[in-house]
């Protein structure tokens, strides 16, 4: 059941993102502080997610009560870990960049071996953002809903967004973080997303690291799906599928930078049913 306690005002977040704020709280803890404009049933609904994704014993933070207010604001309180994101940790260590790449594809599998039940269902999530992807002309709109339809419906844990900005590496191993769009579905709707974003998600070009990230984005790629397949033992070939019906839900997500690319991966993808 969720409380609400009074809590003094906390100043100098650790990180700050689109819907929050986190701030160091107590020894052990962080507490994250949504801005006034996030909707209530947003915080509930990332409170039961992060209960559930703790029950399957992944190794994810644990959270802490229920939901707390802090200077008129909504928070929930996670165990704080120590440690850099995997990316950050790739940046620091180039070297790396392949060993750890080969480590993603291990930590999904793993996830994949748990059930999601009672996790939203990932072929509604996916629905959704399609019918709802504005720049995705309705042609390929119909498209990729006739594709999700044939796809299997999928009975497991699927992070929605998987990637090594979401890998915490600290001093007891890496633990994956922020489940918000976690869902049940198929693995391989996962692993396409995964797939998608290290293909094609923006780089900060204005880098060293950004520029070898770039060119090394195909190879990193196939680290991660060597690593994925050879311990999932999944069959490779049904991933293709998923691929351009991901891409297309992508497209919701109003990133312009990423939309041509989207749509490509798209187009190449139903062009036999165009």
């Amino acid at each position: 059941m969720n409380f609400q306690v009074k809590m003094p005002v906390l100043s100098n977040p650790i990180a700050t993102g689109r819907t929050a704020r986190v701030f160091a709280w107590q020894e052990d803890q962080v507490i994250k502080v949504f801005h006034d404009w996030v909707p209530d049933d947003w915080v509930t609904h990332e409170l039961q997610i992060a209960r559930l994704v703790h029950s399957t014993g992944l190794d994810v933070p644990a959270v802490i009560g229920g939901i707390v207010e802090v200077d008129g604001l909504r928070g929930i309180c996670y165990q704080r870990l120590e440690g850099d994101s995997m990316l950050e940790h790739i940046a620091a260590h180039p070297f790396t960049l392949f060993t750890r790449a080969g480590l993603l594809g291990e930590l999904h599998a793993e996830m994949h071996t748990r059930y999601g039940i009672g996790l939203p269902s990932q072929r509604e999530k996916l629905y959704y953002k399609i019918t709802n992807a504005d720049p995705l002309p309705n042609r390929l709109k119909d498209a990729a809903l006739l594709a999700l339809e044939k796809l299997p419906e999928g009975d497991r844990v699927c992070h929605g967004d998987f990637h090594p900005g979401n890998i915490l590496i600290t001093p007891r191993g890496p633990v994956t973080i922020d489940w918000t769009d976690a869902a049940c579905g198929d693995p391989l709707s996962d692993v396409a997303r995964t797939f998608v974003l290290l293909l094609n998600a923006q780089l900060p070009l204005n880098t060293l690291f950004g520029w070898l990230l770039k060119l090394s984005r195909k190879s990193m790629l196939n680290n991660y799906t060597h690593e994925y397949f050879r311990v999932s033992q999944l069959d490779r070939f049904h991933l293709k599928a998923w691929i351009p019906v991901v891409a297309a839900a992508r497209l919701n997500e109003q990133i312009p930078e990423e939309n041509e690319r989207l749509l490509n991966i798209v187009r190449n993808g139903f062009k036999k049913n165009l």
